[in-house]
């Protein structure tokens, strides 16, 4: 398992909140950014998961966060910042810089390694 593969059941929904979207032929409504996405239960679970493509979500479908989700819970796991406003947008605004970060290195250690060059180094540096 890579580094930058994610797991939607480690993280807190970050895609469906943090992120806002345009209604589009990816999304069938505009979601401001920092607004929980209206499919979204108590619980932080999409409602319609296993509709998403029936119901013209396909820009959930396509989304990688390259694993920026699942890596930030474990950072703020010991901290209760969806009860602190201040902190949530503290939240929202790294998960939008690593899922940034997240995707350069993503690229970088696959072009590194598809010349062969050894990234063990640079991985363990990087995180």
């Amino acid at each position: 398992m890579s580094k930058f593969d994610y797991d939607c059941s480690k993280c807190a929904a970050f895609c469906c909140i943090a992120l806002g979207y345009e209604q589009s032929d990816q999304f069938p409504y505009e979601k401001p950014k920092n607004q929980r996405c209206k499919n979204l239960d108590h619980c932080d679970s999409c409602l319609i998961h296993d509709d998403l493509e029936e119901k013209r979500y396909k820009g959930c479908i396509a989304f990688s966060c390259h694993g920026a989700g699942p890596h930030l819970v474990s950072l703020y796991s010991k901290i209760d910042w969806k009860n602190d406003p201040e902190l949530t947008e503290e939240v929202y605004d790294k998960f939008h810089f690593l899922r940034a970060a997240f995707q350069i290195a993503e690229v970088t250690l696959t072009t590194l390694q598809s010349r062969n060059i050894k990234t063990k180094l640079l991985q363990r540096e990087f995180f």
